[in-house]
């Protein structure tokens, strides 16, 4: 079974590289998605699944608040979150278990190592409503909010912590 670590920044290029394993959609991956993740992630707070020294599956995270990912989206928020705006969370920005590995828990593992970081209060992502997943998140989180622009998302949220 695959161990799960946090990433280190050596780790970046055979993240990349299970990111286009696991969405094969974005491969080659752009020099704007590279730029994004780049941006987005924070590398020392995301987690790698590694098996026999490949990296097998990933969870990056990012610090960005979700009133400033509703701003970014021009979402309409479906509930009052200003609670969350003290609170300590991260955004899931990718999550993904190569093709050979899904259906193993290891996603589950994934989403489930998250859940250990110290003090965290609540975890939030955005999915593209082309992508068609929302009925995957909402077995975890609740919606509350989305956008209905060209791109547009839905952005879930699940509380780690009894508030």
């Amino acid at each position: 079974m695959p161990r799960i670590n946090k990433v280190t920044p050596e780790d970046k290029p055979a993240i990349y590289s299970a990111f286009e394993a696991c969405f094969p959609n974005y491969t080659p991956i752009t020099d704007s998605m590279r730029q994004f993740l780049e941006e987005s992630v924070k590398w020392e707070i995301s987690y790698k699944a590694e098996q026999d020294e490949k990296i097998v599956g990933f969870y990056l995270l990012g610090e960005r608040k979700i009133s400033a990912t509703i701003a970014a989206e021009n979402a309409v928020a479906h509930e009052d979150l200003a609670k969350y705006e003290t609170m300590h969370g991260v955004e899931g920005i990718a999550l993904g278990v190569i093709p050979a590995l899904r259906k193993t828990g290891l996603t589950a593992q994934l989403k489930q190592k998250v859940k250990t970081i110290p003090g965290l209060q609540y975890i939030y992502g955005m999915q593209y409503k082309s992508l068609s997943n929302l009925n995957y998140w909402l077995r975890s989180r609740r919606l509350v909010a989305e956008s209905y622009t060209t791109e547009a998302v839905y952005i879930t949220l699940e509380d780690i912590n009894s508030i």
